[in-house]
């Protein structure tokens, strides 16, 4: 594949993860989004059961996810990334879910920031941005 098609085929996937973000709120019927955005500080957790809520934020992590792991493979054309990135969303969905139940089940009013950014984790692409780097600097280190 030559480098303009793989920087095009980038910039597309790119445009997807905008589009997400842009239209979050018709894609995803996420309730949350509302509660951080007017009623986080007094008002208890919206009266959705979690696993509702957890379904929305599983789906965008792993349309994101994918989105992310295309740009990866498209920037890097390593063959054994696939592996170590699938490993690692996986990894980091379980343990970011299990921050979440917790707590969502202990949340108190006022109490919101540990949630906030356990589900900001999981619904934007900010492993992209810390793997970018990551990945590049690994690859110029195993280049030396």
């Amino acid at each position: 594949m030559s480098n303009r098609l793989r920087y095009i085929l980038i910039g597309i996937l790119v445009v997807f993860l905008v589009i997400v973000r842009f239209y979050e709120e018709k894609f995803f019927n996420d309730r949350l989004l509302n509660f951080f955005t007017y009623a986080y500080l007094t008002d208890p957790l919206p009266e959705t059961g979690f696993m509702e809520i957890y379904k929305i934020i599983a789906l965008r992590y792993f349309v994101n996810s994918l989105i992310s792991i295309l740009i990866l493979l498209l920037l890097f054309k390593q063959k054994n990334l696939l592996k170590f990135l699938l490993l690692f969303y996986f990894t980091a969905f379980v343990i970011l879910s299990l921050f979440l139940y917790y707590e969502w089940t202990h949340y108190t009013p006022g109490k919101y920031l540990f949630l906030f950014y356990v589900r900001r984790l999981l619904i934007h692409p900010v492993f992209l941005f810390i793997l970018i780097p990551a990945l590049l600097f690994h690859q110029l280190e195993k280049g030396k």
